[in-house]
């Protein structure tokens, strides 16, 4: 049997892990619209969604429910991975998919843990590696301009090793304590828990046909750079769009045509906010024309700079003026 004392020693060290990881998100959202340049931006944003907390430390959970080499070979990938994923969302390099990926990376995992599925390293670590680009992406196509690329990469990488570090130790105080029966349910309440997530999130432009789609994605791509007061990116998007409204000209009004056009030809990040104005607008124009309904494209108005689209509704990131970069009001959803 194992003493009060054995047991605290092994809860002691999870209980400051996990105060740590509290008292830094709650750190992280007492300061929204803060631009801190660096580390402290890479530090908070694994903990800023529930998705991206469950999966790793989902990965940590299954890496000590398989053992052997799988518990630091599992999260050394996820993080290698990781880091590729944010060197090409800071690139602005558009990736597919990618909360579709973070989403699926959930129920997956916890299926993985839950049915108690051990896959030879050669399996496992592909998969994890795939997943692990998805949230990556995330972490880096939102890191601040102002921030070295160094040492934000260096602040998510430690964040989401801390998260696994913490999967890893409730796996293995589980199976100590409880046996494989509790991974296992632990398993599928992280399920449950994606289960919320998907009802809560709305499927990304599912209702969008490809003509229109490949306007969005690169706009939606543009917005995000400019509203961290980024160029990255930009310009290969910029040209993008203007192909994509090109190649369906005919589809489209003709104001859109020619605003897509002059914005394409915008040379830094002052001539492409200018311009970007009238796309916003005759874009806007357009999906109000078709009625387009996806449930996850949102019309965003600040008095000051203008209108604009987003891909969520989460917080408004002005793409306009970097120094009022949380004016705006969500005015309607398409």
């Amino acid at each position: 049997m194992i003493s009060f004392a054995r047991l605290r020693s092994f809860v002691a060290p999870l209980v400051a892990i996990g105060a740590v990881l509290l008292l830094t998100s709650l750190n992280v959202q007492a300061h929204p619209g803060h631009n801190v340049a660096g580390f402290m931006p890479g530090i908070g944003h694994p903990y800023s969604g529930l998705d991206h907390i469950l999966a790793m430390i989902a990965v940590g959970l299954w890496a000590a429910q398989i053992g052997g080499r799988a518990v630091w070979a599992v999260p050394c990938t996820f993080v290698g991975a990781m880091a590729i994923g944010g060197l090409l969302g800071m690139g602005g390099i558009l990736v597919p998919f990618v909360e579709q990926g973070i989403l699926a990376s959930v129920f997956l995992l916890g299926l993985m843990i839950a049915f108690a599925v051990r896959l030879p390293i050669a399996y496992t670590a592909p998969l994890v590696g795939l997943f692990a680009i998805c949230h990556g992406y995330a972490h880096g196509a939102e890191a601040p301009e102002s921030a070295s690329g160094l040492t934000y990469a260096a602040g998510f990488i430690l964040s989401t090793a801390s998260l696994h570090a913490c999967g890893i130790v409730l796996g293995v105080l589980m199976q100590k304590l409880l046996g494989n029966v509790m991974v296992r349910l632990s398993g599928f309440g992280i399920i449950a828990l994606g289960c919320l997530l998907f009802s809560a999130s709305p499927s990304e432009a599912a209702t969008l046909d490809k003509p229109l789609k490949d306007v969005i994605d690169p706009y939606l791509a543009i917005t995000a750079s400019l509203a961290s007061d980024s160029y990255k990116g930009v310009p290969e998007n910029a040209a993008a769009l203007n192909k994509a409204v090109s190649a369906n000209a005919k589809n489209f009004p003709a104001n859109l045509v020619k605003d897509a056009a002059a914005f394409a030809q915008a040379k830094d990040i002052t001539t492409t906010r200018r311009a970007l104005k009238p796309l916003s607008l005759s874009l806007i124009a357009y999906l109000v024309a078709q009625k387009v309904q996806t449930g996850a494209i949102y019309e965003v108005v600040c008095p000051m700079s203008g209108s604009w689209l987003q891909g969520d509704n989460k917080k408004v990131r002005n793409p306009y003026d970097a120094s009022m970069s949380e004016c705006g009001d969500f005015q309607r959803t398409f």
